[in-house]
């Protein structure tokens, strides 16, 4: 990913933050930048995608990909929540994907109201409670997850990503760059992980795309061990806001990059 994509968003914390970046190649292992605060005091930044190999660790399903003829431009996630024959989602949900695309629609529900199109026809009597499309710089992709508790999939509180944020430790992108950012010899350590759709537990990207309100979990129960203090989470999806752990201050939301 760009390092002034994530600099960008660093730079919604506030006025007067500035980013510099400082791996000039000069050195092996160099962190990117070195983050200024208003008050004056530094941080040490690294920026990083989290490895597909990283999959394995972190023991994510594979089975959520559905596959297409048709090139696509966006990463479509559909949520259902009841029985969908997987076969049914196969056949019809890249053939939604493509309408969409060819008519400039992200969203599936701007066209269900459309009589005759058996696609739609199916969409309208299915268990699929959404079907949007996401831009991004990546391949177009179809993904499934499960909606969990039927129509109220949508959980006002992320407990996923407590879950999520704790699996980290012990996956190989994490540990080098933490290790990376312990030898910059910095005391505040800003880790900045951008995720490839297939990382994200599902349960926690439908409400992270979520047009409600969400509250994020409780500090407190995020387990990362020192020396890190700081850990951002950019979905990579475009639109989607930006999430920032402090082991000082806990969670906040930062607006996508380029709102």
């Amino acid at each position: 990913m760009s390092e002034q994509y994530a600099y960008l968003a660093l730079g919604r914390m506030g006025p007067g933050l500035a980013v510099r970046h400082v791996d000039d190649g000069s050195e092996p292992g160099m962190h990117d930048a070195v983050i200024t605060f208003p008050d004056g005091h530094e941080a040490a930044l690294e920026v990083t995608a989290l490895a597909n190999s990283d999959i394995v660790t972190m023991r994510r399903s594979a089975d959520t990909e559905i596959p297409h003829s048709v090139p696509l431009r966006l990463e479509w996630i559909a949520t259902y929540s009841g029985l969908v024959p997987r076969k049914e989602m196969r056949k019809w949900l890249p053939i939604l994907a493509d309408l969409c695309e060819q008519q400039g629609e992200t969203d599936v529900d701007f066209l269900a109201e459309e009589q005759g199109h058996p696609a739609l026809d199916w969409y309208r009597d299915s268990e699929i409670t959404a079907f949007r499309g996401f831009r991004t710089s990546r391949p177009g992709v179809i993904k499934t997850a499960m909606a969990a508790g039927g129509a109220a999939w949508v959980n006002p509180v992320l407990f996923e990503l407590t879950d999520f944020v704790n699996s980290l430790p012990g996956t190989a992108t994490y540990d080098d760059n933490v290790a990376k950012l312990y030898r910059s010899g910095y005391a505040e350590l800003h880790l900045y992980l951008s995720l490839e759709l297939s990382m994200i537990p599902p349960e926690l990207l439908v409400n992270w795309w979520s047009d409600n309100p969400v509250t994020l979990p409780p500090a407190d129960e995020i387990t990362l061990p020192p020396p890190l203090t700081d850990l951002w989470l950019d979905s990579g999806i475009e639109g989607l806001a930006v999430f920032h752990w402090s082991r000082t201050t806990g969670w906040e939301v930062h607006p996508y990059p380029g709102d």
